[in-house]
């Protein structure tokens, strides 16, 4: 295994094709993802190389696609595209699968990594020197970008493609907390030993991946991170520049920062805002009395985080799983109190336990995306035997360490930056 960091050089950015989106908001000239640096440096040193790319909607240097950057560049061949969930241009809804098809900007094809196959085949590898990844990932094991970046690597791996992560800060910066995932418990949503926030960015996830051995097939991968830049006094990342959604649910950065502490809702019957504009911020289901739902979780008293009341009535979207549509139901809304106090993991199972408490019957009816979720049967064993949810927090800490203890090989940037 070779693995290797590109740091910046200088050049002119690459014009491109006029049909290409135009640039927007640029980002401040103190930060720039891996992708705005191997633009920048006109592709340096991959003359004539035939390219692909894992990309989607987030993926953009100075409000252009990289999609639309490669394929203007007369250094590269851009051969061929690929997109994980919620697809290249992010129009598909969360699980919808992605089908293969031509990107109407650039002409190439694009192979879904999220539909009958979620690894890049054969054939579209064969004409490939180098496999760019570039994808914003939200620093959360759940989240499948980081799957779709394993399997991309073991295929590349068993076609001798160089593999490059262009690399991009983690929107939850270096905090490690939560579960790890146990053995037996490994899905495309928690396919690594690696805790609910892992606290790295991509690239370094990459080679954590490799030096840890925790996927078959990397012993011969050539990986490279081109890190992403940043000056030391920069503002913290991304309120220095317009968050780009790397999915469609995840619409803000206060959404990013409340989605651990929500998404285990998912396994229940209750509403987690999915028919609304704030998933992921926002509870609810008919037997709520909000108001005393409100007050039980404002009592127990979590840092950094309050829990206002709240009546809403999700609508219905074509395509997803609604629960209770068109029907009002009563809540709580999730608010940020002190960004610096507040920890979703240990917020999401805390919450979770408070309104299972409450409810008037189990709540938990996927109990199998519950454990995916959550890492291991823990969490739904201590919910079922009313056991103090403050013991499953307390075994969190000897796995983290060991963690922490282990990555500290694998970072690329300072630990008090984003």
């Amino acid at each position: 295994m070779a693995t290797t960091t590109a740091t910046a050089t200088t050049a002119a950015a690459r014009s491109i094709e006029s049909a290409a989106p135009q640039p927007t908001a640029p980002l401040p000239a103190s930060f720039r993802p891996g992708a705005g640096v191997v633009a920048e440096a006109d592709f340096a040193d991959r003359q004539a190389q035939r390219v692909g790319l894992i990309a989607n909607q987030a993926s953009v240097v100075d409000g252009i696609h990289t999609a639309d950057l490669f394929a203007a560049s007369d250094v590269v061949d851009l051969v061929a595209l690929f997109s994980p969930e919620h697809g290249l241009r992010g129009d598909r809804a969360a699980g919808e699968w992605v089908p293969d098809e031509v990107d109407p900007i650039t002409g190439r094809t694009v192979h879904s990594l999220y539909g009958e196959t979620r690894s890049p085949q054969p054939a579209a590898l064969e004409d490939l020197d180098v496999l760019f990844y570039d994808l914003q990932d939200l620093g959360v094991r759940y989240f499948t970008y980081i799957s779709t970046m394993g399997l991309a690597m073991q295929a590349a791996a068993a076609h001798d493609v160089e593999f490059v992560v262009l690399d991009r800060p983690n929107p939850l910066g270096p905090q490690v907390a939560g579960n790890v995932l146990a053995e037996g418990a490994e899905s495309f949503v928690g396919m690594y030993p690696i805790p609910d926030l892992y606290g790295l960015s991509a690239g370094e996830l990459a080679q954590a991946i490799v030096g840890e051995e925790w996927l078959d097939g990397l012993g011969s991968l050539r990986l490279t991170v081109v890190s992403y830049e940043r000056e030391a006094t920069t503002i913290g990342w991304p309120e220095a520049a317009d968050w780009v959604p790397p999915s469609p649910a995840i619409g803000s950065i206060d959404t990013a920062r409340l989605y651990p502490a929500a998404v285990l809702f998912e396994a229940t019957s209750l509403n987690f805002g999915r028919g609304t504009d704030t998933p992921f911020e926002i509870i609810g289901a008919p037997w709520i009395d909000e108001d005393e739902l409100a007050q039980a979780l404002n009592d127990i008293g979590i840092a950094g985080v309050s829990f206002e009341p709240a009546r809403f009535t999700p609508r219905a979207e074509p395509g997803l799983d609604v629960a209770h549509a068109e029907v009002e139901v009563g809540g709580v809304r999730l608010r940020l109190t002190d960004e610096e106090q507040f920890r979703p993991a240990a917020t999401g199972v805390q919450l979770l336990a408070a309104v299972h408490e409450l409810a008037p019957e189990d709540i938990i009816d996927r109990p199998e995306w519950l454990t995916r979720l959550s890492g291991s049967s823990a969490l739904g064993d201590h919910l079922r035997e009313g056991r103090p949810i403050s013991t499953l927090v307390g075994s969190w800490e000897e796995p983290l360490a060991t963690y922490e203890q282990a990555m500290t090989q694998y970072r690329i940037y300072p630990s008090d930056t984003p």
